[in-house]
């Protein structure tokens, strides 16, 4: 089996790992970032005393469902 090789010189590397260096330091500052709120956990249930809450869920569930049975297609 062949395989393919490839000169790569030490400079070609060095330029290498250093956008890797600069691509990891910007995922570590991604992910060590305060992470926001979840602003829906403060207005989650708000419309529960509204007349039209049980047609929204109805609407909610039929569209979840569809959506779940074309997942499964």
């Amino acid at each position: 089996m062949a395989t393919a090789t490839s000169t790569v010189t030490a400079s070609e590397l060095e330029a290498r790992v250093a956008q890797l260096e600069r691509e990891i330091a910007e995922l570590r500052r991604l992910v060590e970032q305060p992470q926001p709120e979840k602003p829906w956990l403060a207005t989650f249930g708000i419309f529960a005393d509204y007349d039209d809450f049980p047609e929204v869920q109805r609407l909610g569930r039929e569209y979840r469902e569809r959506e779940n049975q074309a997942s499964l297609e």
